[in-house]
């Protein structure tokens, strides 16, 4: 994969993903109030095309693509960190549905992996393209706000 040099700093796709992934929740206590959840990494394979975005409690949105382009968004657009904030809330209510995990390996394809990052725990749930329907009801909602801070980004990504 491609790096891609963005503010002076070399980035790959994989390197950035496993940095969200070993984002720590103190930095976000703040946020917490009592909420478990503090990120959320989601990794979508569409037709064989990767990209990441992570969402975090403080209103941070970063889509990262796999040719190493990083686009952060921490408090640039109010609209999109309100989208992503109350998304890593609601995120706590698919723990239900999801399984504790240590892989964080990418998706197969027609694939999106919800990675929702509590205290010392990541839990993955799995939604795949053409059974989101007999998904549980908890990966469907989740795949339907995610969907929702994506068009929130979509609305500015010309803003830049």
């Amino acid at each position: 994969m491609e790096d891609q040099i963005m503010s002076g700093h070399k980035y790959s796709y994989d390197e950035s993903r496993k940095e969200i992934l070993r984002l720590q929740r103190d930095p976000y206590e703040l946020y917490m109030r009592s909420h478990r959840v503090y990120a959320v990494l989601v990794d979508t394979n569409m037709d064989g095309v990767l990209f990441s975005v992570a969402c975090i409690v403080d209103g941070t949105f970063s889509l990262y693509g796999e040719n190493g382009c990083i686009l952060g968004y921490a408090d640039k657009f109010k609209e999109l960190a309100m989208a992503s904030r109350a998304f890593v809330y609601g995120a706590e209510q698919v723990i239900p549905a999801s399984a504790e995990t240590k892989n964080t390996d990418l998706p197969a394809d027609g694939e999106r992996i919800f990675y929702l990052m509590t205290d010392g725990v990541i839990y993955k749930a799995i939604s795949r393209k053409g059974s989101m329907s007999k998904e549980p009801v908890e990966i469907q909602v989740i795949n339907l706000i995610f969907d929702k801070v994506l068009g929130k980004y979509f609305e500015h990504a010309g803003d830049q």
